[in-house]
């Protein structure tokens, strides 16, 4: 006698388009980050009446993204979390655009040239585009000009700068 045969099991994952900033942390193990460094750091950057938890850790292949909520507070976030990696070889990126998000999974090409940027840091480094610079003025934090890359998989030549060392 044949055994029941089991029906594949159909997910519908929503996708949800929106505008948000992303950090991702590159390098060495960074894709196994452990989620309470996010949560250490966030008070000292969400400020008063900072909306909600600490954004999740999203593991990709090789780098770990964040969803945050405001561009100033990404930059902080990113510096932060550079400041108290283990190991330091780790880098990140942040930048600013409309976001694919596939359940709480970010996606598209807002991801894609969040990861390039990383790819362009050095280890211990932040990289913002110009979208960031551009979002945060007036927030207090200041950028030095690093480069124009061609991002691997973007059209165009991307300006890229290093928030200060107050950020």
């Amino acid at each position: 006698m044949l055994g029941s045969i089991s029906q594949p099991t159909l997910v519908i994952h929503r996708v949800t388009t929106v505008l948000t900033t992303l950090v991702v942390i590159a390098g060495p193990g960074a894709e196994t980050s452990d989620p309470s460094l996010v949560r250490a750091v966030w008070p000292e950057v969400a400020g008063e009446g900072a909306p909600g938890p600490p954004p999740a850790l999203v593991s990709l292949e090789a780098a770990a993204v964040l969803v945050v909520d405001g561009p100033a507070r990404a930059v902080r976030l990113a510096r932060r979390l550079l400041d108290r990696a283990d190991p330091a070889p780790w880098r990140a990126s942040v930048h600013t655009a409309e976001v694919e998000l596939v359940g709480d999974r970010p996606a598209g090409t807002g991801l894609a040239i969040a990861l390039a940027v990383a790819d362009h840091a050095e280890a211990g480094e932040v990289l913002v585009t110009r979208t960031v610079t551009d979002l945060v003025a007036g927030s207090g934090l200041a950028f030095r000009y690093r480069e124009a890359a061609d991002l691997d998989g973007v059209d165009g030549r991307w300006e890229l700068y290093a928030p200060e060392p107050a950020a």
